[in-house]
C-alpha cells in the first residue's frame, strides 16, 4: 500500500515488529477517537449509543474499502510486547473520560443516571468495549462473519444499560 519496496520500509523501521506497532498505534488512535459532540448528535438512547459506538467498524461494506486493515496480518509481532500493552492502556485511560461524559449525557437525556457504586467498574466495560470493537475489526479484516460479534455487543450493551443505570426519580 505504500509503493515503498520491502528495502524500502526498513529504512524507516527497524524490524517487522516496529511496522506492526506503528500501524497498531495509528489503528487505535484513530478508532478510538471518538468524537464527544459527534456522539452525542446521534440522538439514540443510551443502549443505542453504546451499541453503535462498538460496532461502528462492523460494517463489512464499510470495512472492505478501509486499507488500514494490514495490521491484522502482523497481529503476532505485537500482542506480547510490552510498548503495545502500554500504549493500548494508555488509550483505554484517555478514552474514559469521554465516555463517562457521552454515557452521563446520554442517560440524563434517556430519564436515567449511572448508579454511584458502579463508576469503579467503567474502566472493565471499556476494556470489554474495546475487546468488543478489535473483534469486530478482527472478523471483518480477515472476511469472517461477524454475526456472532453482534449478538455478543447487544448482550454486552444490555448488561450494561441493566447493571449501570438507574431511572432518575
Amino acid at each position: 500500500h505504500t509503493g515503498l519496496s520491502k528495502g524500502g520500509i526498513y529504512r524507516f523501521f527497524k524490524n517487522k515488529t516496529e511496522v506492526a506497532l506503528a500501524l497498531f498505534f495509528e489503528c487505535y488512535s484513530s478508532n478510538l477517537d471518538f468524537k464527544v459532540e459527534e456522539c452525542l448528535n446521534w440522538n439514540l438512547s443510551i443502549g443505542e449509543t453504546i451499541f453503535k459506538m462498538i460496532s461502528r467498524y462492523s460494517s463489512p461494506v464499510e470495512n472492505a474499502r478501509r486499507t488500514d486493515r494490514v495490521w491484522v496480518k502482523l497481529l503476532p509481532e505485537v500482542l506480547n510486547d510490552k510498548r503495545f500493552s502500554e500504549t493500548r492502556a494508555s488509550l483505554l485511560k484517555e478514552i474514559e473520560v469521554k465516555m463517562l461524559l457521552i454515557a452521563e449525557t446520554v442517560a440524563a437525556r434517556d430519564g436515567l443516571r449511572m448508579i454511584p457504586e458502579m463508576y469503579s467498574r467503567v474502566p472493565d466495560a471499556i476494556a470489554i468495549g474495546l475487546g468488543l470493537m478489535e473483534g469486530f475489526a478482527i472478523q471483518s479484516a480477515l472476511g469472517g462473519p461477524i454475526e456472532h460479534q453482534g449478538i455478543l455487543a447487544k448482550e454486552f450493551v444490555t448488561a450494561i444499560v441493566s447493571r449501570f443505570f438507574e431511572r432518575d426519580n
